[in-house]
């Protein structure tokens, strides 16, 4: 249930290693946004996490990870990397306005709506934006098997199969990261 998201966030740092150094800023807290940051978390960078929800949010302030809240953001162009994982067609617009000159954008969303965006800011400066989509499922199942990265919190709710119908209900929410169903 968690393992290919997981997988995907593991993706990121195969395709862009970061360092200790090295500022990234995860834009969205959902649950591939949570994913990717504690797997950020655990190669030390300097980490933030931008999202719209204070209590998805604060999935991650319990593990140690800055976070701002979107609208408490002031975009300045001073990371070396950013994490796109809004799933909103604005994502990469605001990515583009806090990466560097030379700085990476890692896309993680993917959406059915198009907007226009300019991407003479990339071009300008010099942004490299990387695509990432699925990655290694042995980490993702190494990590899941020695608790390195607490899915724990991202479990909104548990169903009886009985119940089915409440738990895909649930899972249209904005509230909820992750429904599970029980069978039997």
């Amino acid at each position: 249930m968690f393992v290919e998201p997981l997988a995907a966030a593991f993706q990121v740092i195969a395709q862009c290693p970061v360092e200790r150094h090295t500022r990234v800023t995860v834009l969205g807290s959902g649950r591939l946004g949570i994913l990717v940051a504690q797997v950020l978390a655990s190669a030390g960078c300097k980490l933030s996490v931008v999202g719209r929800n204070r209590e998805k949010l604060q999935c991650c302030e319990k593990r140690g990870i800055q976070t701002v809240a979107l609208e408490e953001l002031v975009p300045r162009q001073d990371r070396d990397v950013v994490v796109e994982c809004t799933g909103t067609p604005e994502g990469l617009k605001l990515a583009l306005e806090i990466v560097r000159p030379r700085g990476t954008v890692v896309l993680k969303s993917t959406h059915a709506h198009a907007v226009p965006i300019d991407l003479a800011p990339a071009v300008v400066h010099e942004v490299r934006i990387v695509g990432s989509r699925c990655g290694p499922f042995p980490e993702a199942i190494n990590a899941l098997a020695r608790s390195a990265v607490d899915v724990r919190p991202l479990i909104t709710h548990v169903y009886p199969i009985e119940q089915a119908l409440d738990a895909f209900a649930a899972a249209q929410s904005q509230a909820s990261l992750k429904i599970l169903v029980r069978m039997g």
